[in-house]
């Protein structure tokens, strides 16, 4: 996890903060860049809720081919 938020928050996805507490806490969040990508995000989620059933029938018959 920590080399793919440092990964997003190099291209401006996330930002980091980190709080001096004990424990230690850091906190990521959404950046307006990072925020426009939700509708594409949220569309594959639609798209994979909407074909789960495909999707799974596919994994199961490449199992029982192999």
């Amino acid at each position: 996890m920590k080399t793919a938020a440092r990964a997003r928050c190099r291209v401006g996805l996330i930002t980091r903060s980190a709080y001096e507490e004990n424990p230690p806490r850091v906190e990521y969040r959404l950046t307006p860049l990072g925020r426009s990508l939700l509708t594409l995000v949220d569309a594959g989620r639609a798209w994979c809720a909407e074909h789960l059933d495909d999707l799974v029938a596919a994994r199961e018959a490449f199992a029982d081919r192999a």
